[in-house]
């Protein structure tokens, strides 16, 4: 059933029925809380427009009716406190207050089952679990329950993204992560900041967006790839610990911890920072770790305006078993500095060489302004353009 609540523009919220409340060990999470929302605490309200709001009210609400009513009621900079319990899922369209949604009690949180945010602004939500539970004829690799579109300065925060398996689908679907813990299509300063992400076949997609955080968050139990990045500007991805996959060996995925694509876009992706993360194959088996390729110059040399430009990734710590450690297409404005890239012989394949399963530095000999420097790598490109500077690289200590 879908109620449509009048205020400045239109809220809809769509009901269904309520899922069974899930079980999840959240100590991970409740780890993550602790030191992370303290050194993050002030990031997302950079994102919120400050003007001269009324003095804040704190609501308590313990059912989605109640949440309807006090989401339709909020002045800006309001609180609402969610008691711990199931949430149906909700649609909310034009929803422009200063409004923050979180968990009365953040260690017995309350779990929202659906979200999509469409031309909505302004909204953070804190302390919550974001729970997907698999339903008979969803897809296996896209069904999208948590969805921001066309929206701006949202913060997802404290929280945890609970997936499913899939219970149906081809032998390689069945009883492996499945569905998207996060998507962002055409929308403007979205973070991602000290979230639980797991148990996904992807774990966040942003899509045509622009000033993107996702620090400070620890993703895991994910089958194809842990944060996407697609036609996106002015992108900070940093502090994150992604680890331990749960791959499906025979289904063909190409898992990547971080990967960026140009197929399928419209403009170039750049101002793209990866810094002080810990990208870690674990128990899960090897995935490709950092991976940029540029399909759009790979099928036209010509098409120049698809560059990936000013890109920096520093500082981050790979321990995996595939050649892909830091792997960027064609790109003006390059700068790999002080990464750390070691083979991980627990998550390598046997069936490989140590070459093919020690991770390395590549870049497109196409690309233009590239500093390689500093860095603790088995292997640097062996082609290069005549302008890049490449030095002070050493290998790397002998790993596990």
């Amino acid at each position: 059933m879908i109620k449509y609540i009048p205020i400045c523009a239109v809220i809809s919220f769509l009901f269904i029925s309520t899922y069974a409340h899930a079980e999840t060990n959240l100590d991970s999470a409740t780890r993550q809380v602790g030191n992370c929302s303290t050194k993050y605490q002030q990031l997302d309200e950079k994102f919120i427009n400050h003007a001269t709001y009324a003095t804040p009210k704190t609501h308590l609400v313990s059912n989605t009716d109640q949440l309807v009513a006090t989401l339709k009621a909020a002045a800006n900079t309001d609180l609402i406190l969610l008691t711990p319990g199931s949430y149906d899922p909700i649609i909310l369209r034009g929803f422009r207050k200063s409004v923050t949604l979180r968990s009365f009690n953040p260690h017995d949180p309350a779990y929202l089952h659906g979200l999509r945010l469409q031309d909505t602004a302004n909204l953070t939500f804190d302390s919550l679990v974001f729970n997907y539970s698999f339903v008979r004829g969803n897809s296996p690799t896209h069904a999208r329950p948590f969805r921001v579109e066309r929206s701006k300065n949202i913060t997802f925060k404290n929280s945890e993204f609970l997936g499913d398996t899939a219970k149906t689908g081809t032998p390689h679907d069945i009883d492996y992560p499945t569905g998207q813990g996060l998507f962002i299509y055409d929308s403007n300063r979205v973070a991602l900041i000290c979230n639980h992400i797991h148990r996904w076949h992807r774990g966040a997609v942003f899509s045509h967006s622009s000033g993107i955080k996702v620090i400070g968050n620890e993703l895991h139990t994910i089958r194809s790839d842990g944060l996407n990045f697609s036609a996106v500007q002015d992108v900070l991805i940093e502090d994150n610990f992604i680890h331990d996959f749960e791959r499906s060996p025979d289904a063909g995925d190409h898992a990547d911890m971080i990967q960026f694509w140009t197929r399928n876009t419209k403009t170039a992706s750049q101002k793209v920072i990866i810094r002080n993360n810990r990208l870690v194959a674990g128990a899960g088996g090897f995935t490709q770790s950092i991976f940029m390729r540029n399909e759009k110059l790979d099928q036209n040399r010509n098409a120049t305006e698809f560059l990936y430009k000013d890109i920096i990734i520093e500082s981050n710590i790979i321990k995996n078993a595939h050649t892909h450690g830091i792997t960027i297409g064609q790109a003006n404005g390059v700068l790999v500095n002080k990464n750390v890239l070691q083979r991980h012989g627990i998550a390598a394949d046997p069936s490989h060489s140590q070459g093919q399963s020690t991770p390395k530095i590549r870049v497109h000999p196409d690309a233009t302004d590239v500093r390689i420097t500093h860095n603790q790598t088995t292997q640097l490109p062996s082609t290069r353009n005549p302008d890049w500077v490449i030095h002070g690289n050493t290998r790397p200590k002998p790993s596990f």
